[in-house]
């Protein structure tokens, strides 16, 4: 008798989602966002799987702690804490508390932080410790427990007081927390993110040395071809797509740029497809980057499946 063939059981991350019953667009039914969420309607009809996950795209997913009501599942030591919980995306609210504690803690600290975080501090205290020693992931933390508006006005306050030219390489942190700027912009009001340009524009025209970061996030097309980051830092190399998608006032411009990297795209390049720049782009980028999937680093796969399930 004739052994029976195999069928293919390659897991890829959308079928091991189904299994665990849950997937992005899962999520993001689960979550809820800022009404007066200026970025609400960047989607374009119908680039996203579902409204709830056009409405996380419009506010900035990934970048940001995006909370939803489930058991958090213990994690074993820190770095597995981190790794599942502690970049950004969606994330259980009872698991927040850890990832600020986490976020905020010295290096030496980070097992005690893990295993007993401490209560939440004060908006003041916490926003103290981030601008001078936190990073993007420490301001998400701030955010879900304080809100938007007002982490964006305490960060924005900090970079406007700033007169002194040397001041980035005082606070070496700013840039990272500029980069945080990227997606907190969207989930506040149209009025405070628009004053939260005036004062950065401000700031940057009297010294427009100040931060490559600040640069990208400010001056759309201009800013990111003098700023952002290239492949093997490169000169002329491929602008990183997280940089390129702060390209708003030239879609098609940061649409030519992601079809031109797909096409020189390599399995040992590590590229990661950025949501917003999908956003940005719209049906063609999608289309684009789907079908040069197989092109990508293995080790990115899985993020990137995950990334491409929040749009048709």
């Amino acid at each position: 008798m004739a052994a029976k063939k195999k069928t293919s059981t390659t897991k890829t991350p959308a079928k091991a989602a189904a299994r665990k019953g849950t997937t992005f667009a899962m999520l993001a039914e689960q979550v809820e966002l800022p009404a007066d969420a200026c970025g609400r309607g960047r989607c374009v009809r119908g680039l996203a799987v579902s409204p709830a996950a056009a409405a996380v795209l419009d506010c900035g997913f990934p970048g940001g702690f995006f909370a939803y009501d489930a058991p958090v599942a213990p994690k074993p030591n820190v770095n597995k804490f981190m790794l599942a919980y502690g970049q950004g995306g969606f994330v259980p609210r009872g698991a927040l508390p850890t990832v600020y504690a986490i976020a905020a803690a010295a290096p030496a600290d980070l097992a005690k932080a893990h295993a007993n975080p401490p209560p939440m501090p004060s908006l003041e205290k916490a926003m103290t410790h981030a601008l001078h020693y936190g990073d993007a992931i420490e301001l998400y933390a701030i955010e879900a427990h304080y809100g938007a508006e007002a982490v964006l006005d305490a960060v924005v306050t900090a970079f406007a007081e700033k007169h002194d030219r040397k001041w980035k390489h005082a606070h070496r942190q700013y840039r990272y927390l500029t980069f945080g700027l990227r997606s907190l912009q969207w989930r506040v009001s149209k009025a405070a993110r628009d004053r939260m340009r005036q004062r950065l524009l401000a700031r940057w025209e009297l010294d427009d040395d100040c931060s490559a970061e600040l640069d990208v996030l400010l001056n759309g097309r201009a800013g990111v071809e003098r700023s952002g980051d290239r492949f093997g830092n490169q000169p002329n190399g491929p602008i990183d797509s997280s940089d390129l998608a702060q390209a708003h006032d030239d879609p098609q411009w940061a649409l030519d740029q992601w079809l031109a990297r797909l096409k020189i795209l390599k399995p040992a390049d590590r590229v990661k497809v950025h949501p917003q720049l999908l956003v940005l782009c719209g049906p063609k980028a999608v289309a684009a980057t789907r079908a040069n999937f197989a092109r990508f680093r293995s080790a990115d796969k899985k993020k990137n499946e995950a990334y491409l399930s929040l749009f048709a």
